[in-house]
């Protein structure tokens, strides 16, 4: 949730110039500094970039240099379609804030349904969905990504990739049907590339380790 000092800064001299304009004293201009500063530290943080994911019941959870998006389809799409909610805009516009903080990574977006189709109808749609917002993120600028080159000129940089997984990969089994449709969402995973492991680099590759 890091944010950044430049904007705190700023935030900081609007804030306490405000009040001296306005002939505050000078603890007005103090408390006027100091919450121009918080108001300007909070705009730069990843938890106001995400909140547009928050108001669509996701959540951002991240480690180090690396990230994942979650939020419900529900909140996303039309009933059984690939078709967009007016509530999705300002949840994928957040998706991709979010993401501009991870330019070096490779994106995966993956849909998965609740279980309640066929397993190839489902299969289909999460495919659909998952490439609809694929699809959004690309023409909202993550489609460039930083550095790759310098190990290999030959292999591409950084991928933006998506998949349908269906109902493979369930996160309840509660018999109830709100909770089966917990399982129904949409999940962006911003993970580390070939350069950033040092494969390109080192070519060491592990392979069926335990026989």
């Amino acid at each position: 949730m890091t944010g950044n000092a430049a904007p705190a800064v700023a935030g900081g001299a609007i804030g306490a110039g405000g009040a001296a304009l306005l002939g505050g004293s000078k603890y007005a201009i103090g408390l006027a500094g100091l919450g121009g500063a918080a108001l300007g530290y909070y705009l730069s943080t990843l938890d106001f970039d995400a909140g547009g994911i928050a108001q669509a019941g996701g959540q951002v959870y991240t480690q180090g240099d690396f990230a994942t998006i979650e939020f419900p389809t529900d909140n996303i799409f039309d009933e059984s379609t690939a078709d967009f909610l007016p509530a999705a805009y300002p949840a994928l516009q957040s998706t991709v804030e979010v993401l501009e903080r991870f330019p070096n990574d490779n994106i995966l977006v993956s849909g998965n349904t609740s279980g309640f189709g066929t397993g190839r109808w489902e299969r289909t749609l999460s495919e659909k969905r998952a490439r609809e917002v694929a699809a959004y993120l690309w023409a909202h600028g993550i489609n460039t990504f930083k550095g790759g080159a310098e190990f290999d000129p030959s292999s591409p940089t950084r991928t933006l990739s998506y998949v349908g997984y269906g109902d493979y990969f369930p996160i309840s089994n509660n018999i109830k049907s709100d909770s089966i449709r917990d399982n129904s969402r949409i999940q962006i995973t911003a993970y580390p590339s070939k350069d950033q492991l040092g494969l390109c680099k080192n070519q060491k590759i592990f392979a069926n380790i335990g026989e």
